[in-house]
């Protein structure tokens, strides 16, 4: 049986959190750990920039898709209860919600 050769060297790398975030779901769909994922992801020619932008698209279309169907709702139950019949309140509700839907689902976008 071969001898395991040991691992010393260390690569550092500086990221943002949604980097970090993104880099660690890919590798948990791929069921490897993050270091396991960065190691065969740097040494294999299959993996290439494209790819990842193109994950990082959708991911943020789908945080885009999640935000304005939550605005959407709350706009169809304020429309539902037929609270006002003030449009300035109702653009009001309106912007509002969109900023709470903002800080909702912010921490999903790459």
């Amino acid at each position: 049986m071969p001898k395991r050769k040991s691992k010393d060297a260390e690569i550092r790398v500086y990221l943002t959190a949604a980097q970090k975030l993104q880099i660690e779901k890919l590798a948990a769909i791929n069921e490897k750990s993050v270091s396991q994922y960065l190691l065969d992801a740097g040494l294999s020619s299959s993996l290439d920039s494209a790819k990842m932008d193109f994950y990082t698209r959708i991911n943020n279309d789908l945080t885009y898709l999640k935000r304005i169907s939550y605005v959407n709702s709350k706009l169809g139950l304020l429309a539902a209860a037929e609270q006002t019949n003030d449009q300035d309140f109702a653009v009001k509700f309106y912007k509002a919600t969109l900023e709470e839907a903002e800080k909702l689902f912010k921490e999903d976008q790459g």
